[in-house]
């Protein structure tokens, strides 16, 4: 069963890439009950109490079913929805209650994509005097901050933490040593792998917009294009993973192309920014994985690109006497004055080489 038509942009709405969503549109896709409760689930968009509303509506407005699962165990999706709902709202009361057994302390992102957290580590002995603290530091600020309780006696290690955005609104919390039970019910979305059709096509550059910590799932490769190779759903077969196993796999670059993965398809978007200085690799790259250049030109390019980019950074001759310079061979003339090298025999040549394909 699915949404009616009339519906479908209420769901549209919860997926992060716009591309992904325009594309939904256009097909008129219909999702299912379960694709919709994982869509609102990975949402990066909207707040934890607009998520547990969105649930709700769900549970109102679109059939029950069962849940796949790797037991025997036939889960029901409302009653599942239901009881994650309830350890979410249990877990934010225990986290704002005050108790000489906790200490709070806030930790925070500069900007929406970096990847690493600053903290002063002043501790606080409640939730509210924490936020405040936060509050008056970062005045007006649109900052992601994590608010974390610790246990300060006792054994256990049962460590929470608030996620907060523009230092007020809670976007997720995130409990450590819970019983077996609520662990279940708090892993209950991570044991998803949903099926949702995409536009993108083998050698396109993409990227996923959220950075690091933007995403449900926070991996290093995030806000950095790649061209694209493979989608996991691309395989004409129903997989039963969990949704770290949602990935899509390419060439990204740093000092040199390497092959890796993201673990979210649904953040992927199409990349709109420059390519600039090494990442100019990609765009030869995705030419030629879509027939417009040839092989020799891809290495040629590749080759070039590389040495234009490491002529750029030797910076170490800079330090050195002008003497010391020509003694080494490494004089400003030769560093930087490329029209000095042999012109190529072929430059003016009225058939060239390569062709690129229009």
């Amino acid at each position: 069963m699915c949404y009616r038509t009339n519906e479908l942009m209420e769901i549209i709405k919860y997926i992060n890439s716009i591309d992904i969503a325009r594309h939904l549109q256009s097909i008129n896709y219909q999702f299912s009950s379960l694709e919709a409760a994982f869509l609102i689930w990975q949402c990066h968009k909207i707040s934890l109490e607009a998520k547990h509303n969105a649930w709700k509506e769900l549970i109102h407005a679109m059939p029950d079913c069962i849940v796949p699962s790797r037991s025997d165990e036939k889960k029901r999706l409302h009653s599942c929805l239901e009881k994650y709902i309830d350890l979410q709202n249990r877990l934010l009361k225990q986290f704002m209650e005050n108790s000489a057994d906790y200490i709070y302390h806030y930790r925070f992102l500069l900007t929406h994509s970096d990847n690493e957290w600053r903290e002063d580590k002043i501790y606080y002995p409640d939730y509210q005097s924490c936020l405040e603290a936060y509050n008056q530091e970062f005045v007006d600020s649109r900052f992601h901050c994590e608010i974390i309780r610790e246990r300060t006696r006792g054994d256990r290690k049962d460590t929470m933490i608030l996620h907060i955005y523009n230092g007020r609104v809670i976007m997720g919390i995130k409990a450590f040593d819970l019983t077996e039970n609520d662990d279940e019910i708090d892993r209950f979305f991570e044991e998803f792998w949903i099926d949702i059709p995409t536009p993108f096509k083998k050698g396109e550059v993409l990227v996923s917009p959220y950075g690091p910590y933007g995403g449900t799932f926070s991996y290093d490769n995030c806000k950095n294009p790649f061209v694209l190779t493979y989608i996991c759903n691309w395989e004409n077969k129903r997989r039963f993973y969990d949704c770290t196993d949602m990935t899509a796999n390419g060439y990204f670059m740093d000092k040199t192309l390497f092959a890796e993965c993201i673990h979210n398809y649904l953040d992927l978007e199409y990349y709109r920014g420059q390519f600039q200085g090494r990442l100019r690799t990609l765009a030869a790259l995705s030419n030629y994985m879509k027939s417009k250049i040839d092989i020799c030109l891809l290495l040629n390019a590749y080759h070039i690109i590389q040495n234009e980019e490491y002529l750029k950074e030797v910076k170490l001759y800079q330090s050195y006497t002008k003497e010391g310079k020509q003694l080494a061979g490494i004089n400003n003339s030769q560093i930087e004055d490329l029209s000095q090298l042999p012109q190529n025999p072929f430059f003016d040549d009225p058939k060239p080489k390569y062709t690129i394909i229009e």
